[in-house]
């Protein structure tokens, strides 16, 4: 994976993987949690089932409903908010599904990188619109289409 990464784990799950961290972090990180980056990438490749990675639960409601949709949608595809709105039962809820990718603590494993506007624009990614977060959702999306 280009993107360097860090896990934050307590007693062994999950809790957040942070992108675009310095190389530093993602080795220390990498070093520590050597097992579960194993998992992830494994997961990430389609080679594990994501029910098999150590992760935290999802969240319940709205959220939960948006990143269950989540990840029924293709590999390497870019579908809108308003479709992903539309899988979730609430269709007119894009900028909802947007706020509720925004605050997705584990990016890696619930791919919200495979959401972008309605005319096919990448959007922003994880809360932002800076050109270096929209940099890492359009990173994501290709290395899915070459696996």
């Amino acid at each position: 994976m280009t993107v360097p990464y860090a896990l934050e784990v307590t007693d062994g799950v999950v809790t957040r993987i942070r992108l675009g961290v310095n190389a530093a972090e993602a080795a220390e990180s990498r070093k520590r949690y050597a097992k579960l980056h194993q998992l992830l990438e494994e997961v990430r490749s389609g080679r594990r089932p994501v029910a098999d990675f150590p992760a935290a639960p999802l969240p319940g409601g709205f959220a939960g409903r948006v990143i269950a949709a989540l990840m029924e949608l293709p590999r390497g595809r870019l579908t809108s908010y308003g479709e992903l709105a539309r899988r979730c039962g609430a269709p007119g809820a894009a900028r909802a599904v947007g706020r509720a990718l925004a605050g997705n603590p584990l990016p890696l494993l619930y791919p919200c990188h495979r959401v972008g506007r309605a005319d096919g624009s990448p959007g922003g990614f994880m809360g932002s619109t800076a050109p270096e977060q929209v940099a890492l959702k359009l990173v994501l999306l290709r290395e899915e289409q070459d696996q």
